[in-house]
C-alpha cells in the first residue's frame, strides 16, 4: 500500500497540535473479508473470511485481529459453529472445558449475513496532544493529635500524552437472508469509523493501519449487525443419547445399553471439542443399530450441517425425524425444513 503524508503543525502556548493526512493511493486485501455464518437470538456473529487469493502474510495482524473477535462473538452468544468458522478462528481450540459446558450440546441457527467490505477511499489521521497530570510532592500536609499527619493535596506536574485519531473511509456492506422463508434485504453501515489511540500512530507503517483497519471494520460490522438484530430468529439444535427407534424389548436390552453407551461416549467427544472422534462414535451407534436409532441420525445430521454439507445434513435429518412418534417433535420438523431451505438458498450462490 502506498500512501503520500501531509502534515501540518500549529504551535500554541508551547503546545502543537499535529494534523497527519495519510492518503491511499490503493488499497489491496482488504476486500471480500468477511462472512457471517449462521447466527442467532438477535445477533449476527462475525468472523473473518480469509481470501484464498492471499497469502496469510500478506493479511498479517489483520487475520489475527479477527480470529480474537469470532472467538469472543460466537462463544458468548452460543452461535452455531460451522467448520468453516472454526477453521478461520480456531475458537474451539483456544476454549477450556469449564467455558465449553456452559454451551453444552446446543447450537443455535438463524439467519445467514453475507459481508464484505468497500475499498478504502482514504484514511485520516490527527495526531493531537493533550495536558494531563500526576501526583507530585505533597504541598499541604493536616497534622492530627496523635502526630500523624496525611497529605490533603499534592503537587500536580503535567506531562504531555499524544492521541492519535485515525478516522477509515469505507463501508460494510451485506446481504441478510432468512433461512426460513428465503427473504432477503440489502444493508450498508456508515460511510466512515473513527478511532483513538494513544501514542503518534499517525506515522504507523502499513501493518500498523491493517491491524487498526481491522478494529474498525470489526465495530463497524458489529454496529451493521445490532441494527438488523430484530430480523433474525432463533433455532436451538442439540445432540441427543436418547434411544428412540430402537424398540424397548427383552431381545434388545443390549444393543440398548450398547448404543446408550456410545452416544454418551460421542456426546462427551463434543464437549471436549472432539468432534471427529465424536462422529465416529454417532456413525457406530448408527451401524450397530441398523440405522434405528434416531438419535445417532441427528447428530450425524447436525455435524453434518456444522461443515455446512447440507444434503448429507438433511439426509441425516431427515431420517431421523422419519421414526415418528415422540421423537418428530415440530421443532425437529422445522429444523429439517430449514436446513432443506437452506440447501435452496446457497446451492445456486455455490455454483455460480
Amino acid at each position: 500500500m502506498k500512501v503520500l503524508k501531509k502534515m501540518a503543525c500549529v504551535v500554541v502556548l508551547g503546545f502543537s497540535n499535529c494534523v497527519t493526512f495519510v492518503q491511499v493511493e490503493k488499497v489491496k486485501n482488504m476486500q471480500e473479508d468477511f462472512i457471517t455464518k449462521i447466527g442467532a437470538s438477535k445477533k449476527i456473529g462475525i468472523v473473518a473470511n480469509e481470501n484464498k487469493k492471499h497469502s496469510k502474510s500478506e493479511y498479517g495482524e489483520y487475520v489475527s485481529s479477527m480470529e480474537a473477535g469470532a472467538k469472543d462473538g460466537f462463544l458468548q452468544n452460543k452461535y452455531f459453529a460451522t467448520q468453516e468458522m472454526m477453521d478461520r478462528s480456531g475458537l474451539f481450540k483456544l476454549l477450556d472445558n469449564k467455558q465449553y459446558s456452559s454451551v453444552q450440546n446446543t447450537f443455535s441457527i438463524g439467519v445467514l449475513y453475507l459481508m464484505n467490505t468497500t475499498p478504502i477511499k482514504n484514511i485520516l489521521c490527527n495526531l493531537s496532544s493533550v495536558t494531563r497530570y500526576r501526583q507530585g510532592q505533597c504541598t499541604n500536609w493536616a497534622r492530627h493529635k496523635d502526630g500523624s499527619s496525611t497529605c490533603q493535596q499534592y503537587e500536580q506536574i503535567p506531562y504531555q500524552v499524544n492521541i492519535s485519531k485515525i478516522t477509515f473511509q469505507f463501508q460494510i456492506e451485506g446481504k441478510l437472508i432468512n433461512l426460513k422463508n428465503g427473504n432477503s434485504i440489502q444493508l450498508s453501515s456508515k460511510p466512515d469509523y473513527t478511532i483513538s489511540r494513544e501514542g503518534s500512530l499517525c506515522t504507523a507503517d502499513n501493518s500498523g493501519l491493517k491491524h487498526f483497519f481491522s478494529n474498525a471494520a470489526y465495530s463497524q460490522s458489529l454496529e451493521l449487525a445490532k441494527a438488523i438484530s430484530p430480523i433474525s430468529e432463533l433455532y436451538t439444535v442439540k445432540l441427543y443419547k436418547d434411544l428412540d427407534g430402537i424398540p424397548d424389548t427383552k431381545e434388545n436390552k443390549e444393543l440398548r445399553n450398547q448404543v446408550g453407551d456410545i452416544l454418551a461416549e460421542g456426546l462427551k467427544d463434543i464437549r471436549n471439542m472432539k468432534f471427529d472422534e465424536g462422529e465416529k462414535k454417532f456413525l457406530e451407534a448408527n451401524q450397530i443399530s441398523n440405522q434405528k436409532s434416531a438419535a445417532a441420525l441427528w447428530n450425524l445430521g447436525v455435524l453434518a450441517w456444522r461443515k455446512m454439507d447440507l444434503a448429507l445434513a438433511y439426509k441425516y435429518l431427515s431420517d431421523s425425524i422419519a421414526f415418528a412418534g415422540e421423537w418428530k417433535t415440530p421443532l425437529r420438523t422445522e429444523i429439517v425444513n430449514l436446513v432443506h431451505e437452506q440447501m435452496r438458498i446457497l446451492q445456486p450462490q455455490k455454483q455460480k
